[in-house]
């Protein structure tokens, strides 16, 4: 496969990835329009944000892996894609809270295909020593997709109101938040066909890819070989998650309860700075990692990512603090750079630790337990400080530092004892373990 060929696969697999953070992330900006037309209390709408998507994109990643490292995983994705896009649509004629949790379901079914399968292709698409560059284009789509929810849905919410009420053939009566998902659910169709017209399932490459599936026992002494890499490189970029998720959701309070911001000079600002600040991050460390690893230096993409979570406590800790706004969003650009050089490491290591038959599974595994923890439990955490500890909306500030600075610590001690075994484990993958140690990699 030429360059321009394995490029275009990586591409197609970032911009799917784009349309699920589109997707995923519109309810956000059109919560207080939904409340009122369908009458929702808030209770009801945090459900809609989390536990409705959470849940099922977790719990069916794991399926869904096992088809990956069974089956073709373009169609699967191409099924995925389908039904998440068929499912943002059909939300916009949602009329009851039952209807719309249903909905949030099938968005996050749907997506769940994409979690374990695109990494997958994409590394069995480009050569390995570009693994962590693509891995990292790959990730970018999370925080252009996160920034495009924030600046085209304020736009689409913007002019869908302006138009008001509409009335179409067979749909009927169409409100301004009902238009705004029909047409991201639409648009998400275009990238289905380009999917399915220019990508095909890629040769299984790497110790294992002509092997039978896995079966459980297979699993567990894989993740028994492994056991320390894995545990600390969960336990470390799952903290991240934590943060990433839990500080990400109640940011826009913070700064209308702080610095009197807007919601639309929110989304403006918040946007750019997913989409640039952050996709310059994910690239640099995918960037440094490969010219580490190519300098000799095997731990780089746990490297990369621990240097990240040391230098963030600066910017982290700068910006909850801050009375200046100005001040606060410059220490937020920092932590944002900081907290994104690691991700697209965070799938890279792992496509390294097993045979390919396994990657869909392990990814998945990983996934539950970062995303799950990450959107579950982060913007709780950070309520809980506010109402119980705090006890003051005006100190949300405070509860976003607690978290986020307790999260990089265990994340920082994680990393760093990641490193050693983690080398062990690239040695032991590779054949070649070094005189003297165990058949494993090392033990918790």
């Amino acid at each position: 496969m030429t360059a321009i060929r394995q490029w275009w696969v990586v591409g197609m697999m970032t911009l799917l990835l784009i349309f699920s953070f589109l997707d995923r992330g519109i309810l956000a900006l059109l919560v207080e329009p939904i409340k009122a037309d369908l009458g929702l209390t808030d209770t009801q709408m945090s459900l809609l944000l989390g536990l409705a998507f959470a849940a099922f994109y977790a719990i069916m990643g794991v399926p869904f892996g096992m088809i990956a490292d069974r089956g073709n995983r373009v169609r699967l994705v191409a099924v995925g894609l389908f039904l998440w896009t068929l499912a943002t649509a059909l939300s916009g004629r949602a009329r009851s809270f039952g209807m719309l949790f249903l909905l949030r379901m099938g968005v996050g079914v749907g997506e769940a295909t994409l979690g374990p399968a695109a990494p997958s292709i994409i590394s069995d698409t480009v050569r390995k020593e570009r693994l962590a560059t693509a891995m990292s284009v790959y990730m970018t789509g999370a925080y252009i997709g996160a920034g495009l929810a924030s600046l085209i849905g304020g736009v689409l919410v913007g002019v869908a109101q302006r138009i008001g009420d509409v009335t179409l053939p067979v749909l009927g009566l169409v409100k301004p938040w009902q238009m705004v998902y029909l047409v991201i659910g639409v648009a998400g169709f275009v990238p289905l066909l380009l999917l399915l017209v220019t990508v095909q399932e890629p040769e299984r490459k790497g110790q294992g890819a002509k092997a039978p599936p896995p079966s459980f026992e297979d699993v567990k002494a894989q993740y028994r070989r492994h056991r320390s890499t894995i545990f600390f490189h969960h336990l470390g970029f799952a903290s991240l998650a934590f943060s990433s998720y839990g500080v990400g959701s109640w940011l826009p309070a913070f700064f209308v309860r702080a610095h009197g911001w807007s919601i639309e000079k929110i989304g403006l600002w918040f946007g750019l700075n997913g989409m640039v600040t952050a996709v310059i991050g994910v690239l640099l460390g995918g960037w440094i990692a490969d010219r580490w690893v190519a300098r000799g230096r095997s731990d780089a993409k746990i490297r990369v990512a621990l240097l990240g979570s040391l230098v963030w406590f600066p910017f982290g800790i700068l910006y909850p603090l801050a009375s200046n706004d100005v001040v606060a969003m410059l220490g937020i650009v920092g932590a944002t750079l900081c907290s994104a050089v690691g991700v697209g490491c965070a799938i890279a290591t792992l496509q390294e630790l097993v045979p390919n038959r396994m990657r869909g599974l392990v990814t998945a595994a990983y996934a539950v337990i970062a995303n799950f923890l990450g959107l579950a439990f982060g913007p709780l955490a950070v309520a809980l400080l506010t109402d119980h500890w705090f006890q003051d909306a005006a100190q949300v500030g405070r509860s976003i530092l607690v978290v986020s600075v307790v999260a990089h610590v265990i994340s920082s001690f994680a990393l760093w004892r990641a490193l050693s075994p983690y080398r062990r484990s690239l040695e032991l993958e590779s054949g070649t373990p070094k005189e003297g140690d165990p058949n494993e990699a090392g033990a918790v």
